[in-house]
Parts: C-alpha cells; sequence; structure tokens
C-alpha cells in the first residue's frame, strides 16, 4: 500500500482549484489526519499523460495526478462524486503555505452558525394527541421534520421533568428521559433537535450511483 500523506507534519504546495485556495500533493492524504473544516479531493489528470488536471473526485482509481486540501466545499463534487474541470482550472504556485499549519492561519476554517429552535407551547392537536404520558404534562416541544421532540412536567416526581420522542400525526411517544432541572430537559430536546437536523440534512445530499463515475 502506497503512503498516504499527513496533512499535520508533511509538507505541500500553496495552489488555487476553481479559484479557491489548496494545498497540493502528488499523492494521496490521510483524510483522518486532516482537521475539521476542510475537505481532501482528488485530481485526475488526462488519458494523454500531460499533466493537465481534467476531474475532481473524493477518490481517483486511474490517472491519479494528485490531492488537494481546501477549506471551501467543493459542492459539486460532495453532490454529484466528482467534477470534470478544465486544466486551468488548477493553477501552482499560488502562494506561500507550505504546511497545514500555515494554510490554517492563512484560511481559516468557515465558522458554521449555530442551529436556532423554535420552542413552542405543547397543545393537543391532530399531530400529538396526548396532553399526558406517564403522568407528565407535556408543556414544550421543538419540530423537525416528522418528528417532536417534547418536554414534560410532574413537580411530584422524583424527577420532575421528561423529554421525549413522538412521530407527528402517529400515537407513537418513544425515547422517555429524565431530568432534575427545567433548563437540563429544554437543552436534551434541544441537542435532540440538532442531531435530527444534522441527520436529515445528511440524508439530502444526493450519493452517486455508479462510482465508476469517479474513476
Amino acid at each position: 500500500m502506497s503512503k498516504r500523506y499527513n496533512a499535520m507534519t508533511d509538507f505541500f504546495e500553496e495552489v488555487t482549484i476553481l479559484d479557491m485556495p489548496a494545498l497540493f500533493t502528488g499523492g494521496r492524504i490521510d483524510d483522518n489526519t486532516v482537521p475539521d473544516g476542510y475537505h481532501v479531493y482528488e485530481v485526475r489528470h488526462d488519458d494523454d499523460c500531460r499533466g493537465d488536471a481534467v476531474q475532481l473526485a473524493k477518490h481517483i482509481i486511474v490517472n491519479h495526478w494528485g490531492s488537494l486540501i481546501t477549506r471551501d466545499e467543493i459542492e459539486a463534487v460532495t453532490k454529484d462524486g466528482y467534477l470534470y474541470i478544465e486544466p486551468d482550472a488548477l493553477n501552482y504556485g499560488a502562494g506561500d503555505c507550505r504546511t497545514m499549519k500555515e494554510f490554517m492561519e492563512k484560511y481559516p476554517p468557515f465558522t458554521k452558525p449555530a442551529i436556532e429552535f423554535e420552542v413552542k407551547h405543547y397543545t393537543i392537536s391532530k399531530d400529538s394527541g396526548a396532553v399526558k404520558i406517564n403522568g407528565y404534562t407535556l408543556t414544550e416541544h421543538i419540530d423537525v421534520g416528522s418528528k417532536m421532540f417534547i418536554k414534560g412536567e410532574n413537580p411530584g416526581e422524583g424527577s420532575p421533568f421528561m423529554t421525549l420522542q413522538h412521530i407527528r400525526g402517529s400515537l407513537c411517544f418513544s425515547k422517555e428521559r429524565y431530568f432534575q432541572t427545567h433548563d437540563d430537559a429544554l437543552k436534551d430536546i434541544h441537542d435532540r433537535a440538532k442531531k435530527e437536523y444534522e441527520k436529515i440534512s445528511s440524508c439530502k445530499l444526493h450519493r452517486p450511483k455508479n462510482l465508476d463515475k469517479a474513476r
């Protein structure tokens, strides 16, 4: 098995790809060494072996020319698994960064905005169908997709706050958790909502059906 470059210890060349800054190496990069917030792509060269870059993909099998680390996501590769490019899309000698540390200082990772969810007062409706579960009065909820993440209260219990998951329009309530404080329970439905939101978002990304397209 050929050596894979370590993003944090090996040396690279600063280039631009599609006018975006990147680090380039003629080898393959170990994805596990690339810091969060950066992306790895591989480059395929032309069939005439002139060294012209003609395609980007997450993994190149035939005519592998090199690998790139970018701060910017190349959305077409994420969506389709590959992207055909013109040779002049890859430009060498674009800067003086030679290490990942230098690249990170020059091009810090983008900060993702915090996800904010609307907390609604729980009311009986066709999407809920219950006011109390296990003696807990349902008080607040967050909607994400087809699911509701609900907080309930019962001052008479040792753990006076409960959270649970509900599929809207059904009678399915599940995954109960119990808490001592209102804030902890509210944080839990926020955390559940965030995980569901990220799950739905990742499922929307189209995966290529034919892996041969990235060869």
